[in-house]
């Protein structure tokens, strides 16, 4: 289970129908809309100004499984030091705006 879907998983009830939840959940596709592509396509810029900003290395990683319970994973952007976690997010919405960043 991905942190995407826990919050899904967790809130389940006894009336429930778990097994409609799990066939959504496998039947997942890909999606795409112009902010989906918008923010991917501008990830890697991104992470190179957080980079360039506060002097931290991100390496980009793909699926990370809990090492304590392997049913819990997050595909996050990247990780930042042995600890730390990056989720990069670049809204459509800002397209057009300056960003000001207090550090």
């Amino acid at each position: 289970m991905t942190a995407s879907n826990a919050k899904r998983i967790y809130s389940m009830q006894d009336s429930t129908d778990n097994y409609a939840i799990l066939r959504q959940l496998l039947a997942q596709s890909e999606f795409s809309t112009p902010a989906t592509l918008y923010g991917h396509a501008h990830e890697t810029d991104a992470i190179a100004e957080y980079e360039n900003l506060t002097g931290n290395k991100v390496r980009r990683c793909g699926l990370v499984v809990s090492l304590e319970d392997g049913r819990l994973a997050v595909s996050p952007d990247g990780t930042v030091g042995d600890e730390g976690l990056i989720e990069v997010k670049c809204p459509l919405t800002l397209k057009d705006k300056k960003i000001w960043i207090g550090l």
